[in-house]
């Protein structure tokens, strides 16, 4: 059976991030998985902010978004990042 990239990501859960889950997303965010420690500092400032939320499925965080409110007070969103084998499966659209 083939599954389309609906049945897939009716399985994808949305969550607000939290401190537990800074590895994982430093792992899928290529620039901090790169080393760039600033990235990794942004990721647990956003966190610590309560910006963050992740989308994930039985097999874990497949990507994560920042939503800010500091562009003139409008909600801004100043990252989103989806992990190389989860992308193409509607994990950025939730």
């Amino acid at each position: 059976m083939v599954r389309t990239n609906i049945e897939m990501s009716s399985r994808i859960r949305v969550r607000a991030a939290d401190a537990t889950d800074v590895p994982a997303l430093v792992a899928i965010d290529a620039i901090a998985a790169a080393g760039d420690e600033a990235r990794a500092r942004s990721i647990r400032r956003w966190l610590d902010q309560g910006s963050v939320s992740v989308a994930e499925d039985p097999s874990g965080i497949l990507g994560y978004g920042v939503l800010e409110y500091t562009f003139f007070e409008q909600g801004f969103v100043t990252m989103v990042t989806v992990s190389p084998g989860a992308r193409r499966r509607g994990v950025a659209v939730r």
